[in-house]
């Protein structure tokens, strides 16, 4: 489940002076799917997933690709189900 509207934050590596942070919520039909690559896609394209629980309902991801700068956060929050409620690029 991804809630709507979705939080994507990403940077902006063409700002100037320098790259800058990025905010957007995107709602339900602006979102591209799957948003989080399945494992077998992970596994494929070389990236290593690390879960951080921040809490009994906060669960957070982040993928990376070793040798890049690809680095994605994906935000999960439980309400009466787990969500999707944040996307966080960090990639340049």
């Amino acid at each position: 489940a991804v809630t709507d509207p979705l939080q994507s934050d990403s940077v902006d590596p063409n700002a100037d002076p320098e790259p800058a942070p990025v905010s957007k919520m995107l709602a339900r039909d602006a979102v591209t799917f799957p948003v989080m690559p399945d494992e077998a896609t992970q596994k494929k394209d070389g990236l290593v997933a690390t879960r951080t629980d921040v809490s009994a309902t906060e669960v957070s991801i982040k993928l990376t690709k070793p040798d890049t700068d690809y680095q994605t956060t994906f935000f999960f929050r439980k309400d009466d189900c787990w969500h999707l409620y944040r996307v966080k690029d960090d990639s340049l």
